[in-house]
This record gives C-alpha cells, sequence and structure tokens, in this order.
C-alpha cells in the first residue's frame, strides 16, 4: 500500500513569512493542514507549492471538505495498468463532503517504465533526437523527462546502458554481474509469460489441427513441449524484432530426438539456417548476421509420421539480438550459475567448486571445504563420502626385469567426494602380472609384447609367435583385447562443460569416461594405423 496525504496539523502557532515582493498564492493550489476542531472551529495552514506567499492561516468551520481525507493506493496491476484508491479521513471533521468511494484508477507515472525512441538523423546539424515516453498510460508519479539532442553518430557501447536519469541522456557503465549488448536484446529469464516478441503454438501436418503442445517456459530454459506419442506435427515458437541498424541473432541450443526424423529446424525470415538436428547433447552456441530491418525467425521442433524417442525435445538456452536500438536503457543480469565482470557485454559460467545463487551475482562464491558445485552452479552441494564408485584402477607400465606391473587406485575426475573421513581414502596399490599379449603379439625377452614377425601369428596372452602351415598365409590386421592402456596413435576428447574424462582403458575394456557432470560429448576414440 502506497499512503498519500497533507501535512495533519495539531495547533498552528505560525507561519513561514516569504518576501515582500513574492507573489501570493491562492488557496487552492497550496496543501492544506488543519488543527483539531475545538466549539465548531478549526486552524487551516497554508504550505506553498512554489516561489510565492501561501495565505495566512485562517479559522474555518469543522465542516468536512476534500481536503479531509487521502487515498490509499493498492499495487500497480501490471496486466491492467490500475490500481484502487481508498480514500481514507485523517482529520476530525464532521459533516460536509462525504468520503469519497472507492475508485480504479490508472498506475502512477514512473521511471521504472520509461522508454527512449531515436529520432531521424538532422544532416543540417548531424543531430537526432532521444525522445522518452512512458511504456504504458500513468498518471501523476515521476515527470517525464524532456527530449535531448545527441549527435547522429551517439551510441552507448557494449557494457554501458543509457542514463535515463540525466537530463543528458549520458551512457554509464554496467556494474559485475549484468551485461549490455550495445543495443540489444537478452532473453535468459523464462516465464511465467511469454515476453511480447514471441508466439508458439502447435499443429498437425496431417489435418492443421492443435491436438499438441507449443513450447513451454522453464526459468532457465525453454523446450519445445511434451509431444511424446504425438506424431506429425511442428511446434513452433516465433521471435519477431526489428533492427535499426545491422546486427544479429545468437542462441543456444541443444536436442534429444529420434536420429534424422525428429528434430530442431531454424528458419530466418522463411530461409532455413539450422537445418534439422535430431541429436546435440551439448550446449551450443550458433550465431546469425543480420541486416537492418524487421525479421521473423522461427525455432521448430518437426516430428514425422511415426516414432518418438529419447527426450523427444529441442532446447533453447538464452537468446541474444544486437542491433534493434542504438543504446540499451538497462543492463541484463546475468543468469543464476553465472556472473560477469563491469561493463561487460557477456556473462559466463562460475567455474568449478563455486556458485552464484539468482540473477545478477558481482562475482562467483567458492563452496565450502565440505561441499562440491559443477560448472554454472546455482548453489553447493554436500560432498558425500567416497566408496569403491569413486576410484578406479589403472596399471603401471610392465616392468622388463619382473614381469610385473603396479595396479594403484586414483580418484575419478572431477573428485566430488569426502576421502577425509574413515575408510574412504584409496585401496593401497599391489603388484599384478603384465597384461597379456593382444592377438598377433607375444612377449619378448623383456616380457614386453610385440607384433609377431612376418610370416608368422599368435592368438595372444602370452603364446609365441610360430609360422603359418603350408598353404596359408597370415592376414594382416589390428586386434585387441586387452587394454592396460590406450592403443598407441589413438586419440579422443571431450566437450561441454560438464566433461570429466575421454576414453579410458580399463584393462580388459574400454569406456567412454566418468565423472561427467552434465550433458556432455565424448568424441569417437580414433585410431591411426600406418
Amino acid at each position: 500500500m502506497r499512503l498519500f496525504r497533507p501535512l495533519a496539523l495539531t495547533l498552528v502557532i505560525g507561519f513561514l513569512l516569504s518576501s515582500a515582493t513574492a507573489e501570493t498564492c491562492s488557496e487552492a493550489e497550496c496543501r492544506k493542514a488543519y488543527s483539531a476542531c475545538v466549539e465548531g472551529k478549526r486552524t487551516v495552514q497554508y504550505f506553498a507549492p512554489r516561489d510565492c506567499t501561501p495565505p495566512v492561516p485562517a479559522q474555518v468551520s469543522c465542516d468536512c471538505t476534500a481536503d479531509d481525507y487521502y487515498a490509499v493506493y493498492t499495487d500497480c496491476d501490471s496486466t491492467t495498468r490500475t490500481r484502487t484508491a481508498t480514500y481514507v479521513k485523517y482529520t476530525d471533521c464532521v459533516n460536509g463532503v462525504p468520503l469519497p468511494p472507492a475508485k480504479t484508477v490508472k498506475c502512477s507515472c514512473s521511471l521504472k517504465d520509461l522508454e527512449v525512441t531515436f529520432g531521424v538523423c538532422d544532416s543540417s546539424n548531424n543531430t537526432r533526437k532521444i525522445v522518452p515516453y512512458f511504456a504504458h498510460d500513468c498518471e501523476g508519479g515521476d515527470a517525464l523527462p524532456a527530449p535531448h539532442d545527441v549527435p547522429c553518430d551517439f551510441k552507448c557501447e557494449a557494457g554501458r546502458r543509457l542514463n535515463l536519469t540525466s537530463p543528458t541522456f549520458d551512457c554509464v557503465d554496467c556494474p559485475a554481474g549484468t551485461v549490455s549488448l550495445g543495443g540489444g536484446m537478452v532473453f535468459n529469464k523464462w516465464g511465467p509469460t511469454w515476453p511480447v516478441q514471441f508466439h508458439t503454438e502447435c499443429r498437425s501436418t496431417r489435418d492443421g489441427s492443435s491436438t499438441c503442445n507449443g513450447w513451454a517456459m522453464g526459468g532457465t530454459f525453454i523446450d519445445s513441449g511434451n509431444n511424446t506419442g504425438i506424431d506429425s506435427i511442428n511446434s513452433d515458437l516465433t521471435l519477431t524484432f526489428d533492427l535499426v541498424m545491422a546486427g544479429s541473432l545468437s542462441f543456444t541450443y541443444r536436442v534429444d530426438s529420434e536420429k534424422g526424423w525428429d528434430g530442431l529446424v531454424v528458419l530466418v525470415d522463411g530461409a532455413a539456417k539450422l537445418p534439422l538436428t535430431s541429436f546435440q547433447p551439448v550446449w551450443t552456441l550458433v550465431t546469425y548476421a543480420l541486416p537492418q530491418g524487421l525479421h521473423t525467425v522461427v525455432f521448430r521442433y518437426q516430428k514425422d509420421a511415426t516414432g518418438s524417442r529419447f527426450l523427444d525435445r529441442a532446447f533453447l538456452q538464452k537468446i541474444i539480438i544486437r542491433g534493434t536500438s542504438y543504446a540499451d536503457k538497462e543492463c541484463t543480469s546475468c543468469a543464476p550459475g553465472s556472473t560477469s565482470d563491469a561493463r561487460s557485454d557477456s556473462c559466463h559460467l562460475c567455474p568449478r567448486d563455486t556458485r552464484a545463487a539468482g540473477y545478477g551475482n558481482p562475482s562467483c562464491t567458492a563452496c565450502d571445504p565440505d561441499q562440491y558445485a559443477n560448472s554454472g552452479s546455482e548453489q553447493c552441494v554436500t560432498r558425500p563420502a567416497c566408496t569403491i564408485t569413486d576410484f578406479q584402477w589403472l596399471y603401471s607400465e610392465c616392468s622388463a626385469s619382473t614381469a610385473t606391473r603396479t595396479k594403484y587406485a586414483v580418484w575419478l575426475q572431477p573428485q566430488i567426494c569426502n576421502s577425509t573421513c574413515p575408510d574412504c581414502g584409496l585401496p593401497p596399490s599391489t603388484t599384478a602380472d603384465c597384461a597379456p599379449c593382444n592377438p598377433g603379439e607375444a612377449p619378448n625377452e623383456h616380457h614386453l609384447c610385440e607384433a609377431c614377425p612376418e610370416g608368422t601369428w599368435s592368438p595372444g596372452g602370452n603364446v609365441a609367435c610360430a609360422p603359418c602351415n603350408a598353404g596359408s598365409a597370415v592376414a594382416k590386421s589390428l586386434s585387441m583385447k586387452y587394454f592396460g592402456s590406450l592403443p598407441a596413435n589413438a586419440t579422443t576428447s571431450c566437450e561441454g562443460e560438464s566433461c570429466g574424462s575421454a576414453w579410458r582403458a580399463m584393462n580388459e575394456y574400454l569406456d567412454s569416461g566418468s565423472g561427467h557432470t552434465g550433458p556432455v560429448q565424448v568424441h569417437p576414440l580414433c585410431l591411426y594405423h600406418e
């Protein structure tokens, strides 16, 4: 509730004297304060609203006037842009003007709702006007600033914003934890309602019916809607915007659907910019340059006539448009789990074992020693006690002198478990036999595996190489059954903020790594053999 009332006066004993030459204020324009009623009379004092002399205090009746009531306003309804005014009597007047009934009024004007538009460049003096206006119809409250002339090439660069409280509309830096594009829009807060630039719908490609689900908001991301089991559809999210200068569209996305048949397609002004993408497990950023003018972008999740697999959705995390204005009127807060330096145009994820809760954090906060956090986390989590699932066994190189190797344990990385509690440490190292040789290899005199000579073969293990029987020949091939280490000339990698390890040699087998704490893509194990 907001209270607006004139100053109540218990006893008037005097008034301020103005210069003898000052203009006299009228009673109607002055604020009034009343003393308590005594024998049907009270004193009214007048307060000047400007540089003028108010009337002298006077004795008046105790009959109520409109000045004996003040309004109590409800909060502004953001949908209707109205509020309710309820009137309260604040004096001890009687009779006279009755208590006014409650009524609906416009919300008060606020600089928080201020928008600006840039006029056309006047070539005669090389200036253009910045014209402020309120985004909503309003009354009272903050005054509308006057228009201001700026050079035609005026622009607030990325990392800065237009200072709407300054009469000259200068540019100021964005603080840490916020960013600006130098004239653009960032969409990274999704819900509870769609921004006005977006529209979503889902229709059947068979009969045009809308018996499927459009895109849905999830706070820090949006997805193409739950349409598992529904076939032959297009779930569209349409974005429309106008660029006052050449700019760009950027967005981060990922997809998990039936490969080759369902997936995400992105159309820009009717042309396919992103072809059908069925599987992209890692958040991926794409940027398209765009010319000045009006643009329409359609993010379409399309499904064929049969089948649904996996998550059966496309996801968008952040959409950035550059070039919609010559200056941003406000800085955009970084999303939870991220932050920025002062005067930045982009946010970065908090590193492992740090957090940033909520929007607009100026820095990432380190977790306590008994906690951990993945990259880009909002909160820290207590480390669980380490168990047998938190480490792996590795082997040293085979010793030529002893024909043995050391079997030792290492923590899976990143290590998130607590190894300081009793019985939570790594098991001791042990001595083990050297790894068996792969087919086509045999141990030499130093107990190390080497390829069989030309014309000989071995099934592997510790079987010596033997000549081929008469009438047969060696079919050269690369065959592996034992993996004490990755094969020679092998390459592998992991992509994504939540990667642990890539492919690993696990003695009897290979695996695609461990320690992945979110969506990642482990690239194939590639072998280069001559």
